[in-house]
């Protein structure tokens, strides 16, 4: 690497590259979170001249769209335990559905298992199908991928949802919900931060985030890639335009089992409501029903009638953490674009939303800081050693329960040190076993794990 900068017009795709020495076979690769790279190769630099390069245009990154699929997809995931069945519409005009399956990937290890379906003829309309798909009942613990192949005598094809399905092995009864609000998520710089928000969203091991009033759908749904729990977005004030293509509609929502359901309302409150008040009615009333909103305002009547036990958002004045109405409904909204939050759920209602027990106050991450709550390897957890020491380091002065450990192991058996074994799984190619690790982050301090094998 000579260089690590480009100055980019974003509206032309014209490059001006500066402060390299004259000479041949120079390469650039442009890279962006959430889009294709793009390579122009062979630039050679001429003394005294300007070098001029074609226009660079980038695409967005397949894995982070839906591509032919109404449902499910990013901001309206469905949740499932093995055994269970979903709906899926997607469009397959003129072609046969030769079969589904779910597919992940764990670094090196790619995990993946089959679905029986059975289309239902009655919902078809012109492109769309629509399929009733159940999952195997040795399907992992995971967030998938969910695949359609589809052909029509001469070629087939598949169709790719990243990131729909989440298989868990319970449903949450007391969720644990990571958020955070009006990040301000133009580019590579806010993405590469929420890189870091998603990877402490994992070692925390909730069950679902919520982002509040986002912006850029294409760098959002990039960092957010690494996710392995659902995720929804609002997108508010300072939207980009098009962004259902990566997220859907504005208003959606999503269950988490029967207990919970999450409304995702991207809308001001003084727009109709019509749709929000049929999601949450639509089905038996769950005992948690939360919103991920762009404002907080919503109307009290509409609180209490739906028994919303927590609205959190992004935008908007007023007390951050504050209870409203009747039921009561606990509003917790963003502070500030250098913080996030967990919010943590016992009996039905929140227990626990702010750092340190402080009334309000979110827990602190500023931008370009080292994240508080990260792990590292020695070795690398790459599948190439069959032991390695993992090093949780917290150093926020509150300490996080269960957080989760992933480890890539040659193909075997392990126990670890200092944590508890929640699951080892196998890849599709016999070389690699995903080791999840289960372990508390105390306060202040460093935990010690080590994966090691015990036989095949």
């Amino acid at each position: 690497i000579v260089r690590d900068c480009l100055v980019r017009n974003w509206l032309t795709g014209q490059c001006r590259i500066a402060g390299l020495p004259p000479g041949e076979g120079y390469r650039l690769e442009v890279q962006a979170i959430g889009w294709e790279p793009a390579v122009i190769e062979s630039i050679a630099i001429e003394p005294g001249a300007e070098t001029v390069l074609p226009p660079i245009h980038l695409l967005p990154d397949p894995a982070t769209e839906a591509h032919g699929f109404r449902f499910p997809a990013l901001g309206r995931q469905v949740a499932r335990r093995p055994g269970e069945s979903f709906r899926t519409r997607f469009a397959a005009h003129d072609s046969e559905i030769i079969g589904a399956h779910l597919e992940r990937t764990v670094g090196p290890a790619t995990i993946s298992r089959p679905l029986a379906v059975v289309e239902d003829e009655a919902a078809a309309f012109y492109y769309d199908r629509e399929i009733v798909a159940t999952i195997a009942g040795d399907t992992p613990r995971g967030l998938y991928d969910l695949v359609v192949a589809l052909g029509t005598g001469e070629h087939d094809w598949e169709l790719r949802s990243p990131r729909a399905v989440m298989v868990v092995d319970e449903y949450p009864t007391d969720p644990v919900f990571m958020t955070w609000g009006h990040l301000d998520t133009w580019g590579q710089y806010q993405a590469e931060y929420l890189q870091h928000l998603a990877d402490i969203a994992n070692l925390l091991a909730a069950d679902m985030v919520l982002n509040a009033n986002a912006v850029n759908p294409a760098y959002i749904s990039g960092a957010l890639s690494r996710l392995q729990m659902p995720h929804v977005v609002t997108f508010g004030n300072h939207q980009f335009p098009g962004h259902e293509r990566w997220y859907g509609r504005p208003v959606s929502a999503i269950d988490l089992g029967p207990d919970v359901r999450v409304l995702n309302f991207g809308l001001p409150w003084h727009e109709d409501i019509s749709q929000a008040e049929a999601l949450l009615a639509q089905t038996p009333e769950p005992r948690i029903a939360v919103i991920n909103g762009f404002e907080h305002n919503a109307p009290i009547d509409f609180l209490d009638r739906h028994r919303v036990a927590l609205i959190h958002d992004g935008h908007g004045p007023g007390r951050r953490v504050m209870e409203m109405g009747a039921t009561p409904t606990l509003r917790v909204g963003k502070v500030n674009a250098q913080s996030f939050r967990v919010i943590r759920f016992r009996d039905g209602r929140v227990v626990s939303c702010t750092y340190m027990g402080h009334e309000t106050a979110p827990i602190p991450f500023p931008r370009g800081a080292t994240p508080p709550l990260r792990v590292s390897f020695d070795p690398p957890a790459d599948g190439t050693h069959s032991e390695v020491r993992a090093t949780l380091t917290n150093d926020l002065e509150e300490a996080y329960p269960d957080c989760r450990v992933t480890a890539v192991m040659p193909a075997g058996r392990y126990a670890c040190d200092g944590g508890r074994i929640e699951r080892q799984t196998d890849s599709d190619c016999g070389q690699f076993t995903v080791v999840s690790v289960r372990t508390e982050a105390p306060a202040s301090s460093q935990a010690m794990l080590r994966v090691r094998s015990v036989g095949r």
